[in-house]
């Protein structure tokens, strides 16, 4: 979504670091329920050692979850005919990611490409494995919000922002990551774009228009204009865009060697083009490709996407921290993880760069560093 230039904090979704008076421990857990059938009793217990009492009740439920939800998966029933097979450990990496958001300009001193790659080293320190570069194209000028200009009004999708540095400068970072065992994935914004992109000039039919023939403000999923005046929206009924959006990825996935995209806002772009889009990138490189959509509905995953966003879960944890009973929330996700389509996992959370547009950090939310912690904990014992 539209955004102005803002200081970043990392998202990692799936290793959780934490401490109390010096030790830091770590848990290794995926988010499919398979998986946490393996986690011990008597390691969640030593995980709950590790963390401060008033903060247990968020641990606690989520650990009571993991350890259902394993239960749930030991328990199908297996035919005694079955012969005993050995089953190969899943070494797809997609299934194992766990993602650092970047803002580029604000990452490093530098505040471009290469500062990324000096700091690869922190950022593999912290548990990531995925970096998520937030949109690194030109920027519109046109309707600017700021004196930046938000990173999701993109000028040209087929550019680098020269504040960022250069093709070159991208291909050394990715090379780097590469070399770390890590991944790159740029975020990607199929819904709109700056109102002076070179689209608007060279292809005016790609976009809606308002009643005065101008390229027209991006509404909501209800038909209502959204607040987003610095960019302009994309119309997917002309099948020459969707082509040409097909294309700009395949751009950045095959001349780049990246490995994969979140896609921005992807509930508000029509499903048959995911289908299409998702299946044309997964066969354009001869690798696994992780595929975020911005968005928490299933059906997402039906479309070709690896990961959607937790945001209930999200919002059911706050809700835990400020009270609410926590049955609710184990239910709620049981619910979810029964209703996950095969394959399907979600990015888990406690910050992004949405909620800190207009949400408190963490630190707040939960009331210290501790609180904190605990919380991402919470989040990241979730399957």
């Amino acid at each position: 979504m539209p955004l102005e230039s803002r200081k970043v904090q990392a998202a990692r979704v799936r290793l959780v670091e934490y401490g109390r008076s010096g030790r830091n421990v770590a848990a290794d857990i995926s988010r499919r329920s398979t998986a946490t059938a393996t986690l011990a009793p008597t390691r969640m217990l030593a995980i709950l050692a590790g963390v401060t009492p008033m903060r247990n009740r968020l641990v606690i439920l989520a650990a009571c979850l993991s350890l259902a939800a394993g239960r749930h998966a030991m328990a199908q029933p297996v035919r005694a005919s079955a012969p005993a097979v050995a089953l190969a450990p899943d070494t797809s990496w997609v299934t194992r990611c766990a993602i650092y958001e970047v803002n580029v300009r604000d990452f490093s001193p530098a505040g471009n490409l290469r500062g990324v790659t000096a700091g690869l080293g922190r950022i593999q320190a912290a548990g990531a494995n995925v970096i998520w570069l937030m949109p690194i194209y030109p920027v519109g000028v046109a309707s600017r919000k700021g004196p930046l200009g938000s990173p999701y009004a993109v000028l040209d999708y087929d550019a680098i922002n020269p504040a960022f540095g250069t093709a070159a400068d991208l291909r050394a970072l990715v090379r780097a990551a590469h070399a770390r065992e890590m991944k790159v994935i740029l975020d990607w914004v199929p819904d709109h774009t700056s109102p002076d992109n070179v689209w608007v000039r060279e292809h005016p039919d790609f976009y809606y228009h308002d009643s005065l023939g101008h390229p027209a403000v991006p509404r909501d999923l209800q038909g209502k204009p959204t607040d987003w005046t610095d960019v302009v929206q994309l119309d997917y009924r002309n099948p020459a865009l969707r082509t040409a959006m097909i294309a700009a990825m395949r751009h950045w996935l095959v001349g780049f060697d990246l490995d994969g995209f979140r896609q921005d806002v992807a509930h508000f772009i029509p499903h048959d083009f995911w289908r299409e889009a998702n299946a044309e990138l997964r066969s354009a490189v001869p690798r696994p490709i992780l595929l975020l959509a911005e968005a928490g509905e299933l059906e997402m995953h039906r479309l070709g996407f690896d990961l959607t966003y937790a945001w209930d879960s999200y919002g059911r944890l706050k809700a835990v921290w400020k009270g609410a009973p926590a049955g609710s929330f184990v239910g709620a996700e049981v619910a979810d993880m029964r209703a996950m389509p095969p394959g399907g996992m979600r990015m888990r959370f406690t910050t992004n760069h949405d909620e800190t547009a207009w949400d408190n950090p963490p630190v707040i939310l939960f009331g210290g560093s501790a609180g904190a912690r605990a919380a991402f904990v919470a989040m990241a014992l979730l399957p």
